[in-house]
């Protein structure tokens, strides 16, 4: 291994993107190109690529280019997202959740008293799958 990788993992250490110095990207070189003005030119190069995309969309006719450059001017259309269960608004829920809710929600609450009368040494006995009411107290 080297200085640059860990010696057990074989991963770069922390800090160390794993290229040399100095490395650009093509991104960045593409960027450099297009700023070039080419010799006997008095515009750089991306000027020259925007007339050129300009001329084929005007004088060719062109539809896709014409659909670029607008696109790129104003900005893509926006979606829309349908509510595909128009039957059911966001804000409410069916019977069958509602009766889940219910369940769990009683089981909550009959778990949380069982709990409190344990602490409270009041329970005797609790007939589970049956309602809270009927929980028995110690005299």
């Amino acid at each position: 291994m080297s200085i640059y990788t860990d010696s057990k993992t074989g991963k770069f250490r922390p800090g160390n993107p794993g290229k040399p110095k100095g490395t650009i990207n093509l991104l960045s070189v593409m960027k450099r190109k297009l700023e070039e003005i080419p010799a006997g030119e008095k515009v750089s190069n991306a000027e020259l690529m925007i007339n050129q995309m300009i001329k084929k969309a005007i004088k060719g006719n062109d539809f896709a280019t014409q659909k670029l450059i607008l696109n790129y001017l104003i900005g893509m259309p926006r979606q829309v997202i349908e509510n595909v269960n128009e039957k059911v608004p966001d804000h409410e829920l069916s019977e069958a959740d509602k009766n889940d809710l219910q369940k769990a929600l009683d089981e909550l609450v009959k778990d949380k008293a069982e709990e409190m009368l344990r602490e409270q040494g009041k329970l005797s006995e609790v007939n589970l799958g049956i309602e809270t009411s009927k929980i028995r107290f110690k005299p």
